[in-house]
This record gives C-alpha cells, structure tokens and sequence, in this order.
C-alpha cells in the first residue's frame, strides 16, 4: 500500500483528475460539492484500475476522494470569486456586490 500522504499529494496535482472533477461539478451544479468529489473520484478510480493491471478497485479511493473534495472546493470557490468580479466590472445593479 503506498504512504497516504504521498497519494493525496499526487492525486490532488494531478490535472486529469483536476479536468474530471471540474467536469462533474460543471454538471452536477445543483448538488453539492460532495456529489462532485464522490463522482469524481469513483472516475478515477476505474480509470487507474483499467490502466494499469497489477492495481485493484478501489485501492486509492479514500486519498483520491479528499483530493477531488479539495479540488472541488477549489474550482467552486474560484467560480464564485470570478462571478463576483464579473458583477462588479459589469456594474450589474440588481445584485449588489459582496465585500469580502
């Protein structure tokens, strides 16, 4: 079994798995970013177990799952930040700007 630590680090750098979990929180924008990282990580997983073949299901789930959650809760705290600066330079008056 390889060391956690080094396994989380490498999923939560790995920018496949940074486009797949992008992806399921693109579609899944009504749920939480929890149904994200679950989809997400479940994605990966069955792609690694496919690649390569000395590896079981399953055997990176739990740091691949705290990776695509941290990624996740990344990708939807730059989306708000981005639609917060793109209310502000539009100078939309219906919402007005939080301040941080």
């Amino acid at each position: 079994m390889e060391p956690l630590t080094a396994t989380l680090v490498m999923s939560f750098l790995d920018p496949v798995r940074a486009l797949i979990t992008f992806g399921c929180k693109f579609l899944s924008r009504k749920h939480t970013v929890f149904v994200a990282a679950l989809a997400s990580s479940i994605i990966c997983e069955t792609i690694l177990t496919g690649a390569q073949v000395w590896r079981y299901w399953g055997e990176g789930i739990v740091p691949g799952f705290i990776a695509s959650l941290m990624q996740a809760v990344l990708l939807a705290c730059a989306v708000k930040v981005v639609r917060r600066c793109r209310v502000v330079l539009r100078g939309d008056t219906q919402r007005p700007a939080v301040r941080a």
